[in-house]
């Protein structure tokens, strides 16, 4: 005859049997590879699973990623003949980088517009655009160089359409941001 203490004790062992063999069932079922008996796709998890999966906000890229996508992407398309051309560019291949791959709620990295405080005349028919962290100029035949401010060197450089590589203009130097104000008004 069983008396409380064992009843519970049964109940107890018979409790974490179960859960055992749940677990075992969920593992089975949902995390094995190449079994094919959980739902329509078997990568899909459960609902009371899925909450501790890492959200697709956390699976986008850092800033440093996105600019190295924007590398990549300059540098195999085709090089363009005009400074704005190249600066139209770098606008809406950032843009699209961004959209896809940035955090939700982040701010997104922009090239600033024509006309921007941001944005200089770069030799005859040139741009120099600010942008964090870097330095972009562009020669009028859109032959570009982008400059990192920490170290000074060159994180991309293209030719221009023609062929002809970036060529830095000779004593040029940027407008201060103040004297620019002063200038435009």
């Amino acid at each position: 005859m069983l008396h409380m203490q064992d009843s519970g004790m049964l109940v107890c062992a018979l409790g974490v049997v179960a859960f055992l063999v749940l677990a075992r069932i969920v593992q089975l079922r949902y995390f094995s590879p190449g079994r094919h008996r959980g739902p329509a796709s078997h990568t899909e998890a459960p609902p009371f699973i899925k909450k501790s999966l890492i959200t697709p906000a956390q699976l986008k890229s850092t800033k440093h990623e996105r600019l190295t996508m924007l590398k990549l992407t300059l540098d195999r398309l085709p090089a363009l003949g005009s400074a704005n051309d190249a600066h139209h560019l770098m606008t809406t291949e950032l843009m699209k980088i961004e959209a896809e791959h940035a955090q939700i709620g982040e701010a997104k990295m922009l090239v600033p517009a024509i006309g921007d405080l941001e944005i200089q005349e770069y030799g005859a028919g040139g741009l120099y655009i600010v942008l964090i962290g870097h330095r972009a100029y562009i020669n009028a035949n859109g032959a570009m160089r982008i400059v990192n401010i920490k170290d000074g060197a060159i994180f991309f450089e293209k030719l221009s359409a023609s062929g002809e590589p970036f060529q830095p203009v000779s004593g040029w130097s940027p407008v201060l941001p103040e004297q620019l104000k002063a200038l435009r008004s």
